[in-house]
Order: structure tokens, then C-alpha cells, then sequence
């Protein structure tokens, strides 16, 4: 991981040189954002002679969101080096971006440096690294950092939730911080969302609570196909294969 391995200056001086090539954002983003109005915006600032001019920082987070969704590491790090270069590290929002970006492309370590060095964390940085947590199998990890969360004036919303009731899922997860997450759910209000309840479908299901899984499914009265998918995948996971086909149909 070059972040972590060297001083920022020699990572910010090894990459900045090709962060700005005109086709480098601008192919890259073409091919993979759905967003005309962002190509539009990478390509008019990636004209610019960088003697001349400097990114917006709207422009690199949209970049790093970019990156992080398809998983392009190498021009995240090109974007990271730029951020340091140019004093942008303590922005909160590129930041978060940056702690997102690592999450997703499962670079956990990363995304815990730049978070320890976030004079400031918003909902979006909490949640990053949560889901990175998640998403790398570290389910202590992640139920620690969201219970640090509450001691903050941040506040966890349905990304958080579903997040961290994933971690769950495992051999890193409880049955106990299941339970103890739904009763958070409830006491915040998140209980009729149906992406947080399909999270604890899940998660009741893959504790062999299946009674719990079909309780939460039957209370939730606007139903989507997330929900829906929670509950057959639920029911196949448990071996009760007539159930899942009867509900599938």
C-alpha cells in the first residue's frame, strides 16, 4: 500500500506528475461515470495547463467518487497525491471521499490512516470506514467504530445501520450485536426502512433466527424486492426451500 509505506511527499512527488495528463480523468470517466454533466466538468478542467489552474475541490470528489464506484485505485492514489501537494487534506469532504475510496477498494489500512488523521469526521467518513470494515470481514472492528460513533454528535443513518448490521454476518459478528443494533434501529426510527430491515433479515437468518426474519418481513407493510430477496435467500439459507418458492411466487 503506497500510502502507508512512504513519507507523503516522496507518494505525492511519485504520482503527481500524471495526474494531470488530458486523457487520464477524462477517458477514464467517460467510460465508467453515467453523469454527462461530470465528464462535461473533468474535461474542461483537465484542458487547463495545471501551471495555469487547479482542480475545484467539487472536481475531486467527484473524481474519487468515480474512482471508489469502479474500483480504480490508480487514479484515486493520483488524486490523493494531488490533495497533498495542493494543502487539501484537512477538507472535510475530500477527506471523506478519500476514506470511502479506500474502503471500497479494500484498502482498509488507508482508509484508517486518512480517518486518524481527520481533524474532523462527518456521517459520510463514519459510515466509509464502517462499510470498509464490513466489507473486509472485520466485524469487531466495525461494531467498535459505530459504537464510538454514538459518543459523537454525529448520527448514524440507514447506510450506517446497514453497514454495521452486515458486519455482523460471520464469523466476526454476534448474534448479541444483532440484537443490540436492532434495538438501536428501533430507538432512532430506522425500523421501517427497508434497507436497514433487509440488513437484519440477513442477519437474523444467518444466526438461524428465522422466526425473528420472518417477524421483521410480515411488520413491513411497503415491501420492495430488496426485502423480498432477504427474506427467500433467508429461507433457502435455513433449508426451508418450500417457503422460499411459495414466497417467490
Amino acid at each position: 500500500m503506497w500510502y502507508g509505506a512512504f513519507p507523503k511527499r516522496y507518494f505525492a512527488d511519485a504520482l503527481m506528475q500524471k495526474f494531470f495528463g488530458k486523457t487520464c480523468v477524462v477517458d477514464y470517466l467517460r467510460k465508467h461515470s453515467k453523469n454527462a454533466s461530470t465528464c462535461r466538468a473533468l474535461e474542461s478542467v483537465s484542458s487547463m495547463n495545471t501551471l495555469m489552474g487547479k482542480p475545484t475541490k467539487f472536481f475531486l470528489c467527484t473524481a474519487l467518487s468515480s474512482s471508489a464506484k469502479t474500483m480504480n485505485w490508480h487514479l484515486g492514489i493520483q488524486i490523493h497525491a494531488y490533495m497533498i501537494r495542493s494543502g487539501y487534506e484537512d477538507n472535510l469532504f475530500l477527506s471523506s471521499a478519500l476514506v470511502d475510496f479506500y474502503a471500497k477498494c479494500f484498502v482498509i489500512v488507508d482508509a484508517k490512516k486518512v480517518f486518524s488523521g481527520m481533524k474532523v469526521h462527518d456521517q459520510v467518513s463514519w459510515t466509509s470506514l464502517i462499510a470498509g470494515f464490513s466489507m473486509n470481514g472485520q466485524g469487531r472492528d466495525a461494531f467498535l467504530l459505530f459504537k464510538e460513533m454514538l459518543c459523537t454528535p454525529i448520527k448514524p443513518n440507514c447506510f450506517t445501520f446497514a453497514s454495521v448490521i452486515s458486519a455482523c454476518v460471520g464469523h466476526n459478528g454476534t448474534l448479541k450485536n444483532c440484537s443490540s443494533l436492532h434495538g438501536h434501529v428501533i430507538k432512532r426510527g430506522f425500523d421501517t426502512n427497508n434497507f436497514v430491515v433487509s440488513s437484519l433479515v440477513d442477519c437474523y437468518a444467518n444466526w438461524e433466527q428465522i422466526n425473528d426474519s420472518v417477524l421483521l418481513f410480515d411488520e413491513t407493510s411497503e415491501k420492495d424486492a430488496v426485502v423480498y430477496n432477504s427474506m427467500i435467500s433467508g429461507y433457502s439459507q435455513n433449508l426451508y426451500g418450500e417457503d422460499a418458492l411459495k414466497l417467490f411466487c
